[in-house]
C-alpha cells in the first residue's frame, strides 16, 4: 500500500479494522503506516491503554523522542495483560512488554533507578519464552555499566547544527586526518528534490545520500552532494580515502558492499566489492556492512551477520592478497553475543573503534576501542567512557589524526531528530606514531590536477618501498602514516611528465611522542612544477621624504608575533629581514615595524596579515628631517609569491 492508500482506508474503516491494519503493519515492520492507523484510534479513544502502548511502541521504533513515548507507554502500564492478543479490537490493555519499553525511555532520559526497576518488573511478570529477556538483562548490566562510569543522557558536545544536522538522520560521520573535511550519510531531500519519489515506506525515510562539508576560519560549508550519489539508493558511507578518491558505502536494504572511484574527474559507477566470508550452512549470501579500510588500502574492517560469527552482527576483517581482498576472519576477540557496528581504524592502524550494544555500554549502542600488538593480537575492548557516549545509541565513530577531535553519530536527548552528528574534543593521541600531513597550493586557486602525485620512501625502514600518494583535489591535502625515528624521502610530481621531481628528506623524531610532519608546497601550472614554497621575509627601503635620497644607517626593529629582530638600512637606503623565515602558507603574523635615523624623526608601521601568495612583505618608510615630522607611507608593497615579480598594487605605490 502507498501512504494515499494508507489514509484512505484510515478515513473510510471501522474500528475493529483499524485495529487489524495496524497490527498487521507492525508485524511488517511498517511502523509509519501503523503510527497513521495508530492516531486515528487515539482519536477515537484517547485513554485506551492498547492504543497507547502502540503509539509509545511506534515512536521508540520511529527513533523519536523517548519522552513523549514514555507518557503514551505510562498509560498503557495501568492495565497490563500476559496473554495479549494483538489482533483483538476488544483488548483494551498493553502487554507485560510495555515495562521494557518504559525501561529503555527512563534509561535514555538519564532515570536509571526508574528504568532498572521496569527492566526488572518485566523480567518478573512476562512469559518464560519472551524474545526480550536476553534485551532486558543486557539493559540491567548496562545500567550498572551507566552507574559506574557516569554516564549521561546529555554529556557535553557540540551538536552540528545546519548545515550539517536536519531533522532528519545524520550519520556515518567520517572526518578527515587534518580535521578540515567531513563526509556525512543523510536522509534530507535533495535540493531538486529528486529523491522524494523513493520514500522507505517502513520508517518514511528518505534514500540517504552522501554530503561533504570543509571547514574554514568562518566555520563549516554548506553541504556538498558527494558527486557519485544516486536518487533510488541509500548510500551510507563507511570509509574514504584520504584523497577523497575513493568511497566505499553499503545500504541497509542491500547485502553487499560497493566502491566508487574517482577516474579522469568522474566517480565511477558503484562496483560490488568482493567478500568471501564463511556462511556455515546457510545458502543465501550474508548481509555484509560498513566497509572501513585503512590509511594504507591494504586492511579492512566491517560487519555482517553471517553464521560463523558469534550471534547478530560482528567484526570481520580481510587483508589484501594483491588487487583482492582474502578470506575474511572473525575478530572474535572483539565480538561479543550481542551487536558490534561500525568499526573504525585509526590512521596509524593500530587503534580499532567501534559501536557496541554489549553489557559493557551504558545504554544500546557506545563506542569501544581496541588496539592491535605487532603479532596482530588485540587487546581487551574498552569503552571509551562518557564523555563520548550518552545513554543513548552512538552508531559511529571517527577522529582526527591527532586523536583530538572526535565525531560521532548518535541520537542522543536534544538532538535535532533521528541521528545527528555531534563534534567532541577526545584524549586520543596516539603516542609513538608520526603522520605526514602535506598540503600542495594553488595560488589561483585552481584544483590539483589528478595525475600529480608524490613518492614516499623511508630509507632505512624494514620496508624501503617507494608509496605513491595523491592530494585531494579540491584543496591539495595529503596525509600518510609514519614510523618514529626514521628517514623518508618524498619526491613532488606534476604529472607523469616531470623529468627532475624536487625532492626533499625529512626524519622523524626517536621520541615515543606523537609527532606531525608539515609540509606545504607551491604548484605552478604554467611551468607544471611542485616547487617549495619561498621563504618568508620583510624587506623595505627609508629615503628622505623630501629629496627621495635614500638614508644609510637606519635603524630598523621588527617585533613580530612576540619575536624580535634588528636591521639596518645599506647605502641605498634598504633593509630586509628573516624574521619571518618560519612562517607558512595561510600563517597569520602581526606586529610592528620601528625606524631611526640621526636627524630624523621616528616611525612606526603595524603588519597585521595572511600570508598568502606574496612572498615578501615590505614596508617601506619616507622620514623627514624636520620638526613637523611627516611620515610617509608606511606602505606594505608586495611580490608575486611564484614569479618574485612585484605586483600592480605595489608598483604604483611605489611610483606614488
Amino acid at each position: 500500500m502507498t501512504e494515499s492508500e494508507v489514509r484512505k482506508m484510515v478515513s473510510d474503516a471501522e474500528e475493529p479494522q483499524l485495529v487489524t491494519e495496524c497490527s498487521r503493519f507492525l508485524q511488517e515492520n511498517f511502523y509509519h503506516f501503523a503510527d497513521i492507523v495508530v492516531d486515528k484510534l487515539l482519536k477515537l479513544d484517547p485513554k485506551n491503554g492498547n492504543y497507547n502502548y502502540r503509539k509509545g511502541f511506534i515512536l521508540l521504533g520511529l527513533n523519536r523522542d523517548p519522552e513523549t513515548a514514555l507518557k503514551h507507554l505510562e498509560l498503557g502500564a495501568a492495565k497490563t495483560q500476559i496473554n495479549y492478543d494483538i489482533y483483538n479490537p476488544r483488548e483494551t490493555a498493553a502487554p507485560i512488554d510495555v515495562f521494557y519499553h518504559m525501561g529503555v525511555c527512563h534509561h535514555r532520559l538519564g532515570n536509571l533507578e526508574k528504568a532498572l526497576l521496569n527492566y526488572n518488573k518485566f523480567l518478573d511478570e512476562t512469559q518464560k519464552n519472551s524474545t526480550l529477556i536476553p534485551n532486558a538483562k543486557v539493559r540491567i548490566e548496562q545500567v550498572a555499566a551507566a552507574k559506574k562510569l557516569g554516564g549521561q543522557a546529555k554529556p557535553e558536545s557540540n551538536a552540528l547544527y545546519p548545515p550539517i544536522n536536519t531533522a532528519f538522520n545524520d550519520q556515518n560521520a567520517i572526518i578527515s586526518a587534518d580535521g578540515k573535511s567531513l563526509l556525512i550519510s543523510s536522509a534530507r531531500a535533495r535540493e531538486n528534490n529528486s529523491t522524494l519519489a523513493y520514500v522507505e515506506p517502513m520508517f518514511n525515510v528518505l534514500p540517504a545520500d552522501i554530503y561533504q562539508f570543509s571547514k574554514s576560519k568562518e566555520g563549516w560549508s554548506d553541504a556538498s552532494l558527494f558527486p557519485m550519489n544516486e536518487p533510488k539508493i541509500d548510500e551510507l558511507i563507511s570509509s574514504v580515502s584520504t584523497n577523497e578518491r575513493k568511497v566505499h558505502y553499503s545500504s541497509w536494504n542491500d547485502p553487499k558492499i560497493y566502491l566508487s572511484e574517482l577516474n579522469n574527474g568522474v566517480f565511477s559507477k558503484e562496483k560490488e566489492v568482493a567478500i568471501n566470508i564463511d556462511n556455515k550452512k546457510e545458502k543465501a549470501a550474508p548481509y555484509n556492512l560498513q566497509f572501513n579500510v585503512s590509511s594504507d588500502g591494504n586492511t579492512a574492517y566491517f560487519v555482517s551477520n553471517a553464521l560463523s560469527g558469534k550471534g547478530g552482527w560482528d567484526l570481520f576483517m580481510v587483508e589484501k592478497t594483491g588487487e583482492k581482498w582474502g578470506p575474511a576472519k572473525n575478530l572474535a576477540m572483539l565480538n561479543t553475543s550481542e551487536d558490534e557496528m561500525a568499526p573504525f581504524i585509526s590512521l596509524d592502524g593500530k587503534t580499532l573503534y567501534f559501536a557496541s550494544n554489549s553489557k559493557e555500554s551504558m545504554g544500546g549502542f557506545d563506542i569501544f576501542k581496541a588496539t592491535r600488538d605487532e603479532n596482530g593480537m588485540w587487546s581487551k575492548p574498552l569503552n571509551v567512557g562518557a564523555k563520548v557516549n550518552s545513554l543513548s545509541d552512538e552508531i559511529s565513530y571517527s577522529m582526527t589524526a591527532n586523536g583530538k577531535m572526535a565525531f560521532v553519530s548518535s541520537n542522543r536527548i536534544g538532538g535535532q531528530g533521528g541521528y545527528d552528528v555531534y563534534a567532541l574534543g577526545v584524549e586520543e593521541t596516539p603516542s609513538g606514531t608520526a603522520v605526514l600531513n602535506g598540503r600542495i597550493v594553488n595560488t589561483k586557486g585552481n584544483p590539483i590536477p589528478e595525475n600529480s602525485y608524490m613518492t614516499l620512501k623511508c630509507t632505512n625502514c624494514a620496508n624501503t618501498m617507494e608509496t605513491v600518494l595523491t592530494s585531494r583535489m579540491r584543496d591539495g591535502v595529503f596525509v600518510s602514516a609514519l614510523e618514529k625515528c626514521k628517514e623518508y624521502e618524498i619526491a613532488y610530481y606534476y604529472g607523469p611528465e616531470t623529468k627532475k621531481a624536487f625532492t626533499d628528506k625529512f626524519k622523524t623524531g626517536c621520541d615515543n611522542e606523537f609527532e606531525m610532519i608539515e609540509k606545504k608546497m607551491l604548484i605552478i601550472d604554467e611551468d607544471k612544477v611542485i616547487i617549495p614554497f619561498p621563504t618568508y621575509e620583510v624587506k623595505g627601503v627609508v629615503v628622505d621624504i623630501t629629496t627621495k635620497a635614500p638614508i644609510a644607517g637606519a635603524t630598523i626593529a621588527l617585533t613580530m608575533d612576540g619575536k624580535t629582530a634588528p636591521a639596518v638600512s645599506g647605502n641605498n637606503g634598504m633593509y630586509f629581514s628573516n624574521i619571518l623565515d618560519k612562517y607558512q602558507y595561510e600563517d597569520h603574523v602581526k606586529g610592528t615595524v620601528n625606524v631611526t635615523a640621526d636627524g630624523y624623526l621616528a616611525a612606526s608601521a603595524t603588519v597585521d596579515t595572511d600570508l598568502l601568495a606574496d612572498s615578501v612583505v615590505t614596508v617601506n618608510f619616507q622620514l623627514e628631517a624636520t620638526q613637523k615630522g611627516f611620515i610617509g607611507g608606511p606602505y606594505l608593497v608586495n611580490y608575486q609569491f611564484d614569479r618574485y615579480n612585484l605586483t600592480d598594487y605595489s608598483k604604483n605605490k611605489l611610483k606614488d
